[in-house]
């Protein structure tokens, strides 16, 4: 005879217009069903607003019943707030966000079954980020207010493949979790805020001259290592926009990159690759294959990062950049490493560390 699963339900809030990630949502949880759960003895079910049966009554009170018998929420948001859940004025201003409350009241009540909150943010276009209106104003508020709190677990993706990852690392743990036991809500660490950030390449960097004080960049840039993450891509996003100049679009994909964001981090510094090309800037467009290089090597491309380094470097040999050219010989003695050529590695490293003992950089030498 079957043992009994342990049913463990997982609530979906969002706004409108996130239809296909509603779907992915529940499509990821059925799969990870088959595969890990149910063999394990847990099956996760997917609950949302479609779900909630009709009655008599307030609409959105019906559905918060739904979110108070869940074990765990997750808050999904884009560039809509959505609208108010009431005719009659509320304090809340849309129905997700008296979902997001309902499940901060669930947390705090040892009688609530809800264990954990998630909050995801889908990428939005930088067109759109750089002058948002009324409704995604709303979520860029609400999302700096999450950053500067530092109470809960967020991250941000920007595609349905990265969210679907996102849901069975979630529910990957929460497996764990109900494997060893552990039945009580989940309280965040201080701290807790974006995805950890990711691990570059870090052969020496060569990096551009230092963006003049007051450029949108340089503040975006401190702002990011300040943990204002959303302040940060708002300020990347008005760098773009109007823009043909390489060097904005490689810094602001760099700041993704560094969020795990690789899917439009590419997107971006491709778009510098393209306009370098156009306008025959050498220069910049090493440094854009450089770092369109380390991009691939986080994806595990490790061909695809050596030619990226490797025309970076030619490049760089022809204009006499040496600080380029060390950068690109230690980004190319870290992707050999990886794949196992370790006499490759050390000769590229050795020639990365002769240019910068003549250079006198120490952070090189170091490197």
């Amino acid at each position: 005879m079957a043992s009994k699963l342990t049913c463990l339900r997982v609530f979906i809030a969002s706004p409108g217009g996130l239809a296909e990630e509603r779907k992915a949502f529940r499509d990821a949880i059925n799969e990870y069903n088959d595969t890990d759960a149910i063999p394990r003895g847990v099956l996760f079910r997917p609950v949302g607003w479609e779900d909630t049966l009709g009655g008599v009554g307030r609409p959105q009170l019906i559905i918060n019943e739904d979110v108070r018998c869940s074990d765990y929420l997750m808050l999904l948001l884009w560039n809509r707030w959505g609208s108010p859940p009431d005719v009659n004025p509320s304090r809340f201003t849309s129905g997700t966000e008296e979902e997001y409350h309902v499940a901060l009241e669930c947390l705090t009540d040892d009688r609530s079954p809800m264990r954990s909150l998630v909050l995801m943010f889908k990428a939005v276009n930088p067109q759109q980020m750089s002058d948002p209106g009324p409704q995604l104003q709303k979520v860029l508020e609400f999302r700096t207010a999450i950053e500067e709190k530092k109470t809960h677990l967020f991250h941000s993706f920007d595609t349905i493949d990265d969210f679907k990852k996102l849901v069975r690392k979630h529910l990957a743990a929460w497996l764990r979790d109900e494997e060893s036991g552990a039945s009580v809500p989940q309280q965040p660490p201080p701290n807790v805020g974006p995805d950890a950030a990711v691990d570059l390449p870090s052969g020496p960097q060569d990096h551009p001259p230092a963006p003049p004080d007051g450029s949108l960049i340089a503040e975006a840039w401190a702002l990011a290592d300040e943990g204002r993450i959303t302040e940060a891509e708002v300020n990347f996003a008005k760098s773009i926009v109007g823009q043909s100049q390489p060097q904005p679009f490689i810094e602001y994909g760099r700041f993704l990159a560094r969020l795990g964001r690789l899917d439009q981090a590419t997107v971006l510094i491709e778009g510098a690759v393209s306009f370098a090309k156009d306008q025959r800037d050498q220069e910049a467009l090493a440094r854009a294959y450089g770092n369109l290089g380390n991009v691939l090597q986080v994806r595990g491309d490790l061909d695809g990062a050596e030619q990226m380094h490797r025309k970076a470097l030619e490049i760089d040999e022809k204009l006499g950049r040496s600080q380029g050219m060390a950068s690109h010989y230690g980004n190319l003695g870290i992707v050999l490493r990886v794949r196992g050529d370790l006499d490759g590695a050390e000769q590229m490293h050795r020639k990365a560390l002769e240019i910068d003992e003549k250079l006198g950089r120490s952070e090189g030498m170091a490197s």
